[in-house]
């Protein structure tokens, strides 16, 4: 099986300053001044491309499709989806751009549900791939103006304990867009009640954990197992963060799980990818009493 992790899209221009106001008004002039020359659909095109020759199983999108969360954005982004979902299957949890104000929540949740994967029509999102599975979190929240912080809420947390009961024996990554960590990562754009979420991944055994919100590759872990990975943003022109995405293919025998990990990376130059990282690890599956897999 093999998962792509795409982050940090920002696809959309949002044009047409005087409709804004409140938080609004202040995202346009940070994407009127700086992201708009970051964030470049053109190299977002490139990536895209890049992936599909990969010829993965799963796409999966950890947020920031946007730039505002507004109605003409999100549904550009919903076309892209589209498009995008007849070569492959998608997977996306929002992020803060896309969750902006209390009004782009409905509109996300109406126009995006078919790459949600939502459980009893709310988060966790899961995709059940073999032995794989794949958790979706919303960290997302309309968080007040100068916050880019995120949230879980207690309702999802509940159902991913109950949840990952059933998936004792299996292979489980989950899908956020905040960090999990408070390294290099300033208060305003932490996530909340974070010790406990911590604990929770922990205690419930997952495997890995991919997210995006910061705009770099970069790789950490939770206790002695738990991998966790982060991904540059996928339109992004930056040198010091060029345009990435994650390659991640599992491969299951008797014992558990084979993991490897390539990092691609655009060569500005060039417009040619690049692989900056290849790591490999296993992961133990418990085994029953007969000496098979319990699966």
């Amino acid at each position: 099986m093999r998962l792509v992790h795409l982050t940090d899209l920002h696809m959309t221009e949002p044009l047409g300053f005087s409709r804004f106001w409140g938080k609004r008004s202040l995202g346009y002039f940070s994407w009127r001044r700086r992201r708009r020359f970051i964030h470049t659909k053109k190299v977002l095109d490139l990536i895209t491309e890049s992936v599909l020759s990969d010829d993965p199983d799963l796409i999966t999108i950890t947020g920031d499709l946007v730039q505002l969360g507004l109605p003409g954005e999100i549904r550009e982004a919903t076309a892209w989806l589209r498009n995008l979902s007849k070569k492959t299957k998608v997977f996306v949890v929002p992020g803060n751009h896309d969750i902006y104000v209390k009004s782009s929540v409905k509109l996300v949740r109406e126009l995006w549900r078919p790459y949600l994967h939502l459980m009893d029509n709310s988060f966790p999102g899961f995709v059940r791939m073999g032995s794989v599975i794949v958790i979706g979190l919303s960290s997302a929240y309309p968080a007040p103006v100068w916050s880019a912080e995120g949230r879980v809420n207690s309702e999802q947390l509940q159902t991913l304990r109950r949840i990952m009961q059933e998936f004792e024996n299996k292979f489980v990554c989950i899908l956020l867009h905040h960090p999990i960590t408070t390294d290099g990562v300033s208060v305003r754009k932490q996530l909340k009640d974070l010790e406990v979420l911590q604990k929770d991944f922990l205690d419930l055994k997952t495997n890995l954990i991919l997210h995006g919100h910061l705009h770099i590759n970069k790789q950490y872990s939770l206790g002695s197992e738990l991998k966790v990975f982060c991904t540059a943003s996928a339109s992004s022109m930056e040198s010091v963060s060029p345009a990435s995405y994650r390659l991640i293919d599992f491969n299951e025998d008797r014992l558990g799980m084979e993991v490897s990990s390539v990092l691609k990376t655009l060569n500005l130059d060039s417009g040619e990818l690049h692989e900056k990282e290849n790591l490999k690890w296993r992961s133990d599956l418990a085994v029953t009493d007969s000496g098979r897999m319990s699966i």
